[in-house]
């Protein structure tokens, strides 16, 4: 449902810069899990401010692929929230 959104409400070239950052955020924390900087995504950070944070649908997709938001970044967890 999260990739549903992202795919029909966004402009098809803001969807596809978007999308090339959150893979890189997710072959990142995939090559390296435990390492602490690949586990956080900033939200006042400029890349993701620029290219992901306008996108329509893109918290609850952060959410599906286990992120939780927190108060300036998303932070993943490999356990699911209580």
């Amino acid at each position: 449902e999260a990739l549903q959104t992202l795919s029909q409400k966004n402009e098809s070239g803001e969807l596809k810069i978007g999308a090339q950052m959150l893979y890189l955020y997710c072959k990142n924390l995939s090559k390296n899990p435990t390492v602490p900087r690949f586990r956080r995504i900033y939200t006042n950070n400029n890349s993701f401010k620029k290219k992901v944070g306008n996108l329509i649908g893109v918290k609850d997709f952060l959410s599906a692929l286990g992120f939780v938001e927190r108060t300036n970044f998303f932070e993943w967890s490999d356990t699911s929230p209580d």
